[in-house]
């Protein structure tokens, strides 16, 4: 039954992203500049993505395997383009959701490990994320004399997904509170009693950063930005945190439009602002929707040689 579903799901899913992809995209002069693009760039920016689904598998791998579930890099990349695939198609980063369905079914991987493992990742990724911010702010931003961000409503809307959470916690604050407690807890003495796995995770969330931050400046260049490399490092980390929740399936044009804003603000071009976002975008959804499709119809099969095996 669950395979079934899995590609009912992944199907529609398809569907509902191809339509929302021609609506969003209807400017002839954009897609012009974009069919101008040497092929070479879009080569390599398709690599960056591929690079970035084997970092995050080579995460997960590190992250379950804490919580004694030993999967080979081969099923964890599948795992990681699969969520990747339904995160980016469905809404409220339902891959998640999914992935841990999967793990629970296929090898009895309780929620709460799951949840730790998860957490362990995430919590490594957005504060990584937080430092080169900080760093950003510090170093970098005393720097640039011709920048004036002025206030935006667009602001809140990069701040919204924190408050969101706050508030939800707050509102069930008495029901969680025992649970979440002891969840937390052993997350951090599994996660603290083991600094090599800790260490390993951070190397590859810089990784990870790297790679979509390089990402983010090569398809600036390619638009013809002029914005400073720092400017750079600033606009990828606030964008990326302030929509660390999905607003739309994948933040499909959400994100685009916080990068646009935020860039403008910065000093760029909306015109360049607005097709480095749209390359960015489309190098990554290539990959996303070729492995990540593939990943999931292979999933929903049944038909990945060496499933993991829990100690």
């Amino acid at each position: 039954m669950f395979n079934h579903l899995l590609r009912l799901v992944a199907g529609l899913a398809l569907l509902v992203f191809c339509i929302g992809l021609f609506k969003d995209h209807e400017s002839r002069e954009l897609w012009a500049r974009l069919t101008q693009i040497n092929p070479l760039y879009w080569v390599t920016l398709s690599a960056i993505s591929v690079t970035v689904f084997l970092v995050l598998a080579a995460q997960f791998k590190l992250a379950v395997g804490l919580l004694g579930l030993r999967i080979s890099l081969t099923n964890a990349l599948c795992y990681a383009a699969m969520t990747n695939f339904l995160n980016t198609v469905l809404p409220l980063k339902s891959g998640l959701l999914v992935r841990g369905v999967y793990l629970k079914k296929r090898f009895s991987f309780s929620w709460e490990d799951y949840f730790i493992a998860l957490a362990g990742a995430q919590f490594v990724n957005l504060g990584l994320l937080s430092l080169i911010m900080l760093f950003s702010v510090i170093a970098i931003w005393p720097l640039q004399q011709n920048v004036r961000l002025g206030f935006s409503p667009f602001w809140l809307l990069l701040m919204a997904p924190a408050l969101i959470a706050v508030g939800w916690f707050i509102s069930r604050i008495r029901e969680l509170y025992g649970k979440v407690i002891r969840i937390v807890s052993r997350a951090l003495l599994l996660w603290f009693g083991s600094p090599a796995t800790l260490l390993k995770l951070s190397f590859w969330s810089l990784v990870l950063h790297g790679l979509s931050y390089g990402r983010l400046v090569l398809a600036l260049v390619i638009s013809g930005s002029t914005l400073d490399y720092g400017l750079i490092v600033m606009m990828y980390a606030l964008v990326t945190l302030g929509l660390s929740a999905n607003f739309t399936p994948g933040n499909i044009g959400v994100r685009e439009a916080a990068l646009v804003v935020v860039g403008v603000a910065m000093g760029g071009e909306a015109s360049v602002m607005l097709q480095a976002s749209v390359v960015d975008r489309l190098s990554s959804l290539f990959v996303v929707i070729v492995f990540g499709g593939y990943s999931t119809w292979l999933l929903s099969r049944q038909e990945l040689d060496g499933f993991a095996r829990a100690e």
